[in-house]
Formats: C-alpha cells, structure tokens, sequence
C-alpha cells in the first residue's frame, strides 16, 4: 500500500489541470480526427450511437461510480469493500443494459434510423468498458490518488486516438471503428486503474455483503436524477437532433458540442481535487469550494472570449471546412457553458 506525505488541494489541482490540458490538446486531436476522416454525416452517426451507449450504461449503472467514489472518500466503507462492491455492481449493471440495448435495436425508434444497425451493435461492446472504465477512475478520486487518476486519463485518450487513426483512416472502418477507439480507451482506464487501486490495498480479497450493495443502491438513488440530468444536460440538443434532423446535422451540431466541452477542463479539475477533502470534512469545506468556484469562472470565462473571437478560423482548420455552419452554434453554446462552469465546481460540496 502507498504511504507518504499527502498532497494539497493546490498540488492536486495542478496535477489534475496539466492532464486535463494534455487531454485537451489530445481531445481536439480526437475531434478533428472524427471531422475529418467521418465527415459531418459519419460524425452524426457516431454521436447518435455513442449517446445509445453511454446513456444505457448510465440508466442501469444506477450511478454506482459515485457511489463508490463516497463511500471510500468518506471512509464508511473499507477501500477493498468499496471498490469490489462498485465494479461488480458496475458489471452487472453492464450486462442489464446490453440485454435491453439489444431489444431497443430491434424496435422501430426513429433515433435507430440515424446509423446503421450494426454500428449500434458495436455500441453495445462500448457499455461495459465505458461504465467501468469511469468507475475506476471515480474510485481513483475517492481514494485521493487524484495523479494516478490523471495519469490514467491521459493514457486513456492517447489510446483512443491511436486506435481512431488506426481503424479509421488505416483499416476503413468508419463509425464502427470511431467507436471501437472508445473501447480501447477503457480498456487502457480499466489496465491502469487496476495497477493503482492494487497499490493502494483496494484489490485486496474481501467479503461482499448484500448490505455493501444497499448502501450504494441507496446513496446512487438519492444522487440517480441528478446524475443523469448533469449527463442530459451536456447531451440534450443532440438527443432531440436524434429524433429530428439528419445525420449531417447531428453532426455539425455534435462537433460544436464537444468543441465547446474541452472549456470544461478546468471546473473537472477543480472537482476531482475537492471531492475527497470535502466528503471527509465535517462541514464540507464551504468557503473552499465557494472560492475555487469564482476562480474556475474567471478562467473559464476567458477562455471561452478567446474561442468565440477565434471560432471560425478554428473551426475550418481544426474541423474541416464542412463544419464551418457550427460557428453560430459555438456563439450561442458560450454564455452556458460559462455558467456550467461555475456550478460544475459546487458538485462537490452536495455530492460530499
């Protein structure tokens, strides 16, 4: 098990910040990668399917993740109790939300017309490597191993770049192989993650008891809407373009949104290097998490003044000029994004 000084809230955001600005970087790499090699109506088809899975996953995860990330933050459950009791929830959860994904394949759901039905089933692959792959790093969190956690994040997007160039643009294989590339970036979360926890004794063998899964069947159902809510929020306008536009225009509209997310970089890393400290605090350190709130909308904020200025150039280059009918939408999605980038901070202090 790691023993040593442990670091601060400052050292740990830092930490947190320079992997999520790696993730950034490789992250727009990824983006112009799908532009690019999918086009706008293959970039639609792979949003449409990729919001299949990870909303299934979601549903049926019952927000176990976070679940697990408090209870072995808080230190109500052992490390080992914690953290096999998640991944096995997760797993199962997995296997619930694959059965039903294959039985909504075979409906008629206008959504299901916007890719190919073999694409949704490569996304039902995805579910599991999603669901558990954020599960571990969320234990990560809880555990404070906030660098480790970083480490894995970073590894886990460069595989899935690698992997997206590889079956993309080497082996022909479109939105399957866009998707497959989110495989093996769980895959990688799922390999590094495990190192970790082993290190810190959270692999070590223990007894699961029903009572184990209660308590995080109960904490997941009190945080379940909002959960699920902070997920639809981020994805509500390309779930209703789902039903509604056509691929090209999911598209567009997919590309503006993950462009506009990377801003989110850096409430996340305020977020993950506050919640262990605050689930542990008895008064859930207010005035900490209150101040790096108006500290992550300063920044936010200006980052957001240099997007907008430089949007459409950006765009062109970074997109392709194909996309170029996102700009307006990056105009309009700026103003919310910068208020999501102050309450994204406050999760913490009600989550803790």
């Amino acid at each position: 098990m790691e023993t040593g000084r442990t670091p601060t809230v400052a050292q740990d955001t830092l930490a947190v910040l320079g992997s999520k600005i790696a993730v950034l970087l490789i992250g727009l790499a990824i983006q112009a990668t799908l532009a690019w090699l999918l086009g706008p109506e293959g970039r639609g088809s792979y949003a449409v399917c990729l919001l299949f899975a990870t909303l299934l996953g979601l549903v049926f995860g019952l927000a176990m993740d976070s679940s697990g990330r408090y209870f072995v933050a808080s230190g109500r459950m052992t490390p080992a109790e914690a953290t096999w009791s998640t991944l096995v929830g997760l797993l199962a959860g997995s296997a619930v939300a694959i059965v039903v994904g294959r039985l909504l394949i075979g409906s008629e759901f206008a959504f299901l017309a916007k890719a190919p039905r073999e694409s949704f089933l490569v996304a039902l692959v995805v579910i599991p490597f999603y669901v558990i792959g954020h599960g571990c790093l969320f234990l990560l969190i809880g555990l404070g191993r906030i660098r480790w956690m970083a480490l894995t994040t970073v590894v886990g997007v460069l595989a899935q770049l690698a992997t997206a160039l590889i079956l993309i643009a080497g082996l022909g294989m479109g939105v399957n192989g866009a998707l497959l590339s989110i495989v093996a970036s769980g895959a990688a979360n799922i390999v590094l993650s495990m190192v970790a926890l082993s290190r810190a004794g959270a692999l070590a063998p223990v007894r699961l008891r029903a009572a184990h899964y209660r308590q995080l069947i109960a904490y997941g159902v009190r945080s379940y809407v909002t959960r699920l809510s902070n997920i639809v929020n981020l994805r509500i306008g390309t779930m209703l373009l789902a039903f509604f536009a056509a691929p090209a225009e999911i598209g567009i509209f997919a590309a503006a949104s993950g462009l506009m997310s990377q801003v989110l970089i850096v409430p996340k890393s305020v977020e993950n290097a506050l919640f262990a400290r605050v689930a542990s605090a008895p008064d859930g350190r207010p005035a900490s998490v209150s101040r790096a709130a108006r500290v992550s909308g300063i920044v936010a904020g200006l980052c957001l003044l240099v997007l907008v200025a430089v949007s459409r150039p950006l765009v062109a280059v970074l997109l392709s000029p194909r996309f170029l009918p996102a700009v307006p939408l990056i105009w309009i999605m700026a103003p919310g994004i910068f208020v999501r980038s102050i309450s994204q901070v406050l999760l913490p202090y009600f989550m803790g």
